[in-house]
């Protein structure tokens, strides 16, 4: 089955979702299926070296990602106008 999962928290930021998504990526490729992450943009030197990581030819990274207010709290928002080719 091919499965892309899409979500703003991804490596090279830690935390939970990232963590969540990683994992689940891995264990759904070990078992057969074709996975692939959609997750925004880091900038710098950052990307570089996610660039090189073996897990990042499973990642497509478009836009950017923002911090927006919403309910009373914080939230991480991809935004793209079109998506950037690698």
């Amino acid at each position: 089955m091919k499965i892309c999962m899409v979500s703003d928290n991804f490596y090279p930021y830690v935390g939970g979702i990232a963590e969540h998504v990683h994992f689940l990526a891995a264990e759904l490729r070990k078992r057969g299926h074709v996975v692939k992450v959609l997750t925004a943009h880091v900038g710098g030197r950052m990307m570089e070296y996610m660039a090189s990581t073996p897990e990042e030819a499973h990642v497509k990274r478009i836009g950017t990602g923002w911090v927006v207010r919403s309910n009373r709290s914080f939230a991480r928002v991809s935004v793209a106008w079109r998506p950037v080719s690698q």
